[in-house]
């Protein structure tokens, strides 16, 4: 059996902070929120592409391999035949391209994911879904990620002129550091 005061001696003899220190996890690197809107935006009464949100992503923000953005996009589409496009840019890549054609009004839902992979070199994936539809996309981007980067968020009616067949109704985009 240790004696008490064998105990104290010890702990004496070792310095101060070594004494009473817990054992502290490290820090995890946590989601920072980039932009964010509510706001209600909708295409225009042409046959156009028209932006419904649009954000620059600072420069350098994507600097490590494994630096990800994750995007986030919610809206509706008219109750009509008309072929209606939404699509997601980072820059002059297109993450995501996806067509409406559905009778009646379609709840939809960009859940996009942007990463680093390299110098200037990034990896795109999407999944969109909507009340009939679910479909992902994964491309490769090449864009240079020193400089600022244009995230877009459009939608367009091929069919007819019609305002506000295509409707956001929020975003969100998320940095995301590497581990």
């Amino acid at each position: 059996m240790i004696k008490s005061w064998f105990l104290s001696a010890c702990l004496v003899a070792l310095p101060v902070a070594v004494q009473a220190q817990p054992y502290i996890t490290p820090a995890t690197p946590r989601p920072v929120l980039v932009f964010q809107s509510t706001t209600v935006n909708g295409n225009g009464a042409d046959t156009t592409e028209d932006t419904l949100y649009t954000t620059t992503i600072p420069a350098g923000l994507l600097q490590n391999v494994g630096d990800t953005l994750h995007v986030v996009v919610k809206g509706t589409a008219a109750a009509s035949t008309d072929t209606k496009v939404l699509r997601i840019r980072f820059g002059n890549t297109i993450v995501s391209n996806f067509n409406c054609v559905a009778v009646g009004q379609i709840a939809w839902y960009f859940d996009a994911y942007i990463m680093k992979t390299g110098s200037n070199t990034q990896s795109t994936t999407a999944i969109i879904n909507s009340q009939t539809t679910t479909n992902t996309t994964i491309n490769p981007s090449s864009i240079t990620d020193t400089g600022a980067i244009v995230l877009l968020v459009s939608g367009q009616n091929n069919t007819n002129s019609v305002l506000n067949s295509i409707q956001s109704s929020s975003i969100q985009v998320w940095f995301m550091p590497a581990t």
